[in-house]
């Protein structure tokens, strides 16, 4: 892949610090945002290649829809060829300095606001191996970053969640995470080096998903993804982590939250087809990522209680679901997730 300084998205012949981006800037940024809300040396700004006030974007994925780094904008705002600057902060009782870069806009809502449907779903998983595919192409001096050995939310994590299990108390959840992870010690970690190793955005919520609705010939509304956000976790991982969080979070709001992962399934197979190992720990995959948002937004909200109402989002549900896949066991959840992404192939997929 080619990289660009992002003040070559100004119109040919205007230079300078009266240059402007295009309305439909030409590359997609995929990076993660590593310096939000927090302080940087130069040094550390250096070692992401952003010494000279400038980063790097990809010429890759040109469909999918992400936000793009926007170069100057007018003199005394933005300089020219430049997209993250310090700022200074007065809040009345300190002063910080922060980084900020300036992105262009995605239409759409999340799909958190609607009922999601089969399709959709589909739709999502397709999405989902479509961003890891693209991130193949996406090379950086500095990608070597994105090996995030302690990252608590990559998934070969998941042991490291022991030491916040004291976060949810003596109850039934914590036995269910402690079993969890031991599955995961003695069933997934042998089979890491069998799965296909790739960048992973490694958050695709139902918040960091936006969606657009058009009018079908019938008059139904019709929704396609217009926006892909947040960038913040992502990491190496493999292709079915990345299956793997995309379908639990979409199991949050779902009625029939264990059938989601078949549709899911189905789309992301049409773009990657899993092997038979990848296969066989995407449940305890699923439940593991149910196990680092539940436990982690309990340890949270002991350090941060004013911010319980956003912090407990996935927990209203997740706990219930979390219950329901590990009452029912893996092979009954595999044999609706597999059955259901195998309708597909015949043209008949099940609701």
């Amino acid at each position: 892949s080619e990289f660009l300084p992002a003040a070559s998205w100004a119109d040919p012949g205007r230079g300078g610090e009266n240059a402007r981006p295009p309305t439909k800037p030409r590359l997609p940024v995929v990076c993660a945002d590593w310096w939000r809300g927090v302080s940087r040396s130069q040094s550390e700004l250096r070692a992401h290649g952003l010494e000279d006030g400038r980063t790097w974007v990809p010429r890759v994925g040109r469909d999918l829809p992400v936000p793009a780094l926007c170069g100057g904008w007018s003199p005394g705002l933005l300089q020219s060829r430049i997209q993250v600057r310090t700022v200074v902060a007065d809040s009345g009782s300190e002063i910080k300095n922060y980084l900020v870069r300036l992105l262009t806009y995605l239409p759409g809502r999340p799909i958190a606001e609607i009922p999601i449907s089969p399709q959709l779903l589909y739709e999502i998983g397709r999405l989902a191996a479509k961003l890891d595919k693209t991130l193949e192409k996406f090379h950086h001096p500095k990608l070597s970053s994105l090996h995030r050995e302690n990252f608590i939310w990559n998934l070969k994590n998941v042991p490291l969640l022991e030491k916040y299990l004291y976060a949810l108390g003596q109850n039934r959840n914590r036995e269910i995470v402690k079993q969890i992870i031991q599955l995961f010690k003695d069933e997934v970690m042998s089979k890491l080096s069998h799965f296909r190793e790739c960048i992973n955005h490694g958050d695709l919520n139902d918040h960091n998903i936006l969606i657009e609705s058009s009018e079908s010939a019938f008059g139904d509304a019709v929704y396609q993804v217009s926006g892909i956000l947040d960038f913040d976790d992502m990491s190496y991982g493999y292709y079915v982590f990345e299956l793997a969080i995309t379908i639990m979070y979409m199991m949050i709001e779902s009625k029939n939250p264990i059938q989601v992962g078949g549709h899911v399934l189905a789309g992301f197979e049409s773009i990657i087809p899993l092997t038979t190992v990848e296969r066989s720990a995407l449940f305890l995959l699923v439940c593991s990522r149910f196990c680092q948002s539940l436990v982690m937004a309990a340890y949270s909200c002991q350090l941060h209680p004013e911010n319980e109402e956003y912090l407990m989002i996935t927990a209203k549900t997740g706990w219930k679901h979390l219950q329901q896949m590990f009452d029912m066991g893996q092979k009954t959840v595999e044999e609706i997730w597999f059955e259901t992404a195998k309708s597909y192939k015949s043209g008949i997929p099940c609701d």
